[in-house]
């Protein structure tokens, strides 16, 4: 007995003022379980029934909780009913907080609400009851099928806090599975009524980590069924996903660009619909060439470098003019120190999309599949690459590589397409081609003339600001405009 009183001396300290007498037989009846006998027939009394609610809502041995080792079970509370048809105050509190405690974890949930409702008809309370009268006067509500849905439905339809609802029906506000559920439903109802792009104050609640990784159903988490909402939206919108919104998403699941095996990869979009992640990675390459562009126009502006600036407007409405042709699928950014710190100054690091490093303190380079060829741009004096293949050696789609030179971006590159494909390169010397930028419109044309002659038609005046589109019609007309 001495041992049974030292495994229960936790959970006499929580619950407070309870006799010798029912911690000891709440040592006798922990001890019958731990045998593996019935506990039905350990119940004789009022002080059993306590001693057990003591136990459901206390002991925790090694992290295994009582009420998951020995649930509420219908064969439980029917014993309670012949024991006790009308539960003590006291103990009607505490099996309520049972209730509320492990609401997921009851088996014969619907039957033990029923119990529940029926023990609150039975009493009379005063206003010294002022929780357990709410919930009496609440019974059908609370202790109703789908009692979560229905609070949140009417918190959502009523405008009013999901706090104040539960304490205006009697809800505790100590943690259980059931405030954990209402809060779920909570966030879940109000993100689906939002419009893309929309801020919302629960952003903040949810990207907390036990938020995002707290249950939901079928074995997802609150930040699967998160990130399944705000896609979904943008999606059905059919306009692109606001950085705000992208953000969100990289803070909760990071990037699906990286290796299908990585952790993240495997905790959150493998959980998630293919089709989903093809959008995201689709958005996300919108986003790598806007972080690129301010990257390189922050130097462009910081370093006074007058060159930097003059070319800077043309370089980035041909690269915009390429995603407004909808021809550009995956890309990867290569950045090097200052754009890195750039970055690192202006947004949160899990908001960013991963990007490899660059081994140049000032440049910062930017590879896109446009139409299945693939390009490499580079800020500063990097020329504009265009190649039908990439070489087997070339790491560039090999989000296991982290770390780059510029050449094996550029001069190495086409020296290993060349090895490589030349015996299959006869008549086609357009590609690969690495054109100088400069002078403007020129170098436009050249990079328009081998899409073109490639077979992928492009739209000039999309690719041109409106001085250099004046300066191409009068110098080229519109040959290669389709």
């Amino acid at each position: 007995m001495q041992e049974q009183a030292s495994r229960l001396r936790y959970v006499a300290e929580k619950a407070g003022q309870a006799s010798d007498g029912m911690k000891k037989r709440a040592a006798e009846i922990l001890n019958a379980a731990s045998r593996g006998l019935p506990l039905a027939q350990q119940v004789h009394s009022g002080k059993d029934i306590r001693s057990i609610l003591m136990l459901w809502l206390h002991y925790n041995e090694g992290g295994e909780l009582f009420a998951e080792k020995v649930r509420p079970t219908l064969e439980l509370l029917n014993r309670f009913e012949e024991v006790r048809p009308q539960l003590s105050k006291l103990a009607l509190h505490e099996m309520s907080q049972v209730y509320f405690d492990h609401y997921d974890r009851i088996p014969d949930l619907k039957f033990f609400a029923g119990y529940l409702k029926d023990q609150f008809a039975k009493q009379i309370f005063s206003g010294r009851d002022s929780r357990l009268a709410l919930l009496a006067l609440n019974r059908d509500f609370v202790f109703g099928s789908e009692a979560p849905v229905r609070i949140v439905d009417d918190v959502v339809n009523r405008g009013i806090t999901l706090h104040d609802a539960l304490m205006n029906i009697g809800i505790p506000e100590t943690e259980g599975l059931f405030r954990e559920r209402c809060t779920v439903l909570y966030y879940i109802s109000n993100l689906e009524r939002l419009r893309p792009g929309e801020d919302s104050h629960l952003f903040a609640e949810i990207l907390q980590n036990k938020v995002v990784n707290a249950p939901y159903k079928d074995g997802l988490l609150i930040g699967h069924a998160v990130l399944n909402i705000l896609i979904g939206l943008v999606i059905r919108s059919g306009k692109p996903m606001p950085e705000n919104w992208m953000k969100i998403i990289l803070t909760i699941a990071g990037d699906p660009r990286v290796p299908t095996m990585s952790r993240n990869f495997q905790s959150w979009w493998r959980r998630l619909d293919q089709s989903y992640i093809e959008h995201v990675r689709g958005w996300l390459s919108r986003f790598d060439l806007d972080l690129f562009l301010r990257a390189f126009e922050a130097f462009a502006n910081q370093s006074g470098d007058e060159d930097l600036r003059r070319m800077f407007p043309a370089r980035k409405r041909f690269l915009e003019g390429l995603f407004e042709h909808g021809l550009i699928g995956n890309t990867r950014l290569f950045i090097g120190w200052h754009a890195s710190q750039f970055l690192k100054n202006n947004y949160d690091a899990k908001e960013l999309p991963v990007y490899a490093g660059l081994n140049h303190k000032d440049k910062s380079i930017i590879y896109m599949n446009v139409a299945g060829f693939h390009v490499i741009e580079g800020s500063h004096s990097a020329k504009f690459w265009i190649f039908d293949r990439l070489p087997d050696c070339s790491n560039i789609l090999n989000y296991n590589v982290i770390k780059f030179s510029q050449s094996e971006l550029g001069t190495d590159l086409d020296f290993w397409y060349r090895r490589e494909f030349r015996e299959e390169r006869y008549g086609a010397s357009y590609i690969p081609i690495g054109i100088t930028h400069y002078p403007n419109v020129t170098w436009q044309r050249k990079a328009i003339q081998a899409f073109e002659k490639s077979g992928v038609n492009l739209d000039v005046e999309k690719l041109l600001t409106p001085e250099d589109y004046r300066i191409y019609k009068q110098k080229y007309g519109l040959t290669y405009h389709s």
